[in-house]
């Protein structure tokens, strides 16, 4: 078997790495303590590792590079497409914000930032 196919039979085979059974193999998740137990670690590792794998196989070589060289001009095109994205993304995260969300914290960490923009935004440094 070469090289390339044994990456191509790899990367595959770690695309079914999310369907595995972890509570059976590593016991149940602790949530509470914040530590992320080894069966959460090594499906990151092998989900984001399968997802590379495909990206490599498939992106060719020269995209990357001609979007960097792209960036790097100053005025360029490059500068347009990256304002661009921005925008892109601020659009789709107020899109996410208001129909998925209901434009409603759900974190209590976001709560917690919106108490503090409420109080920056009356011009007050404290409540």
């Amino acid at each position: 078997m070469s090289a390339r196919s044994a990456g191509r039979v790899a990367g595959w085979l770690l695309l079914l790495v999310p369907f595995v059974p972890l509570a059976p193999l590593f016991g149940e998740i602790n949530r509470p303590t914040g530590i992320v137990p080894p069966g959460e670690a090594l499906l990151g590792v092998f989900v984001f590792g399968a997802l590379t794998l495909l990206v490599a196989r498939f992106v060719p070589v020269s995209i990357p590079d001609r979007a960097l060289q792209a960036l790097e001009h100053e005025g360029g095109p490059g500068s347009r497409v990256a304002a661009g994205s921005f925008a892109a993304i601020a659009m789709l995260l107020l899109v996410t914000a208001v129909f998925a969300f209901s434009r409603r914290p759900l974190l209590i960490d976001s709560v917690v930032q919106l108490f503090q923009a409420r109080i920056f935004a009356s011009g007050r440094l404290y409540a």
